[in-house]
């Protein structure tokens, strides 16, 4: 891709966001940050659910473990149902984890993500709209002047 179709590209790029007047664009900016710091926030609560879950999960494990080592004796000391419990808390202690650990991942991680890509194009405006003012400055002041020869 040659320089001229670089900036041709660039250009268009930048045009495809609408313009809008400082005020405007300050609220929208201010809305935008307000829905980021949410996203964040609630981003770090989802994610430190799905770790306490995990090592929730993990802990039981090793009770379990730990509980069937110390009481190896053939004629179970646990009522039934208390084994009925706690082979259902080792089924569904780890489906739950895993099933906490999609939702963090599609909806507040994927949450996150869309408002930091929006907040990107904010200020990528924001750039194109000081681009714009600055060529507004510089154009008619390149007109006053005879084009300068190239430096070398």
């Amino acid at each position: 891709m040659t320089s001229s179709q670089r900036q041709q590209f660039l250009e268009e790029l930048l045009n495809q966001m609408p313009q809008l007047n400082s005020e405007q664009y300050q609220h929208y900016r201010q809305e935008l940050d307000e829905k980021l710091a949410r996203a964040r926030s609630e981003e770090k609560s989802m994610r430190r659910i799905v770790a306490g879950a995990w090592g929730g999960t993990v802990a039981l494990y090793i009770i379990v473990a730990v509980l069937c080592y110390r009481l190896k004796s053939p004629p179970s000391p646990f009522p039934d149902w208390f084994a009925l419990v706690l082979a259902a808390c080792v089924l569904l202690v780890p489906l739950a984890a895993l099933l906490l650990l999609g939702l963090y991942l599609f909806k507040y991680r994927r949450k996150l993500s869309r408002t930091q890509a929006k907040a990107q194009q904010a200020a990528l405006g924001e750039l194109q709209r000081q681009l714009n003012e600055l060529r507004a400055q510089l154009l008619p002041i390149n007109k006053n002047q005879p084009p300068s020869p190239p430096q070398t």
